[in-house]
């Protein structure tokens, strides 16, 4: 009987839970503004095409960023070879989250920015432990 050594797991497999935490927070954030999207009543307002165009623009960005999270989570869980390639982009997304306060400033997202500064820093871990190469062990 062959007794495997279970050790601390390699920081791709927990960047790989990571990501699949952020697939499914991105998914359910898409629900639930689809969801307000049906509440809110567009046509009374005087900017239909501009809230028709953030709407559209925030569902796409959502299920782009699930679908970007979720590609990264299977494909370092499955170990494929694409991994690397996936979770430079996820870690990408986390580490760029908050390229809003560039353009809308910095006073805008003060109260939420203090509340969640450790996605931006999730990112920048994953960056280090996705750019650097994979070592395979015996």
């Amino acid at each position: 009987m062959t007794v495997r050594a279970t050790g601390m797991p390699s920081p791709r497999r927990i960047f790989c839970w990571t990501f699949s935490l952020a697939s499914a927070a991105c998914l359910m954030f898409l629900c639930g503004f689809i969801l307000k999207m049906f509440r809110v009543s567009f046509a009374s307002s005087p900017y239909l095409l501009k809230g028709v165009l953030f709407a559209v623009s925030v569902v796409v960005l959502l299920s782009l960023a699930a679908a970007v999270f979720g590609m990264a989570w299977w494909s370092v869980w499955k170990q494929k070879e694409s991994a690397n390639a996936w979770g430079i982009a996820a870690s990408t997304l986390l580490f760029l989250i908050w390229t809003p306060m560039i353009f809308f400033g910095w006073t805008i997202f003060w109260g939420f920015e203090r509340a969640a500064w450790y996605v931006p820093a999730i990112g920048a871990i994953g960056l280090s432990v996705f750019l650097r190469p994979e070592m395979n062990r015996n």
